[in-house]
């Protein structure tokens, strides 16, 4: 057991990857926009924070270490929705290096979420 966890605590720095927080308009923005539809979408119909994740390369990358890379994530709601951000905005890019979004819903979704849903529908019997 003894060797199993010098060996964990010797490996984890050398690993290829680690989080970060990435700005939207630094780190994703410049990605979207390469789909300029796909840029309009998200843009018109999403709030989001401006500060999210995304892997940023390790010692191994040589020139490019430091360096945030996608898949980028934020969280999201609809422009309609007051409440809380009830998604997660995932900015990604295929092999051909264009944006690939996906929206999932936050599991749980925050409190707040709740309690609008449950005004919104006592407001509006």
């Amino acid at each position: 057991m003894k060797t199993l966890l010098s060996l964990l605590l010797f490996l984890l720095p050398l690993c290829a990857k680690a989080g970060g927080s990435v700005e939207f308009d630094y780190h994703a923005k410049p990605l979207l926009q390469k789909d300029p539809s796909l840029y309009k979408f998200v843009i018109e119909n999403l709030d989001f924070s401006k500060v999210g994740d995304g892997a940023r390369l390790g010692k191994d990358a040589g020139p490019d270490q430091g360096k945030r890379v996608p898949p980028f994530t934020f969280e999201a709601k609809p422009k309609s929705h007051l409440g809380a951000f009830i998604f997660i905005l995932i900015i990604d890019q295929n092999e051909d290096g264009l944006p690939v979004v996906t929206i999932k819903p936050i599991s749980p979704p925050h409190p707040s979420a709740k309690i609008q849903a449950e005004q919104g529908a006592a407001a509006n019997p």
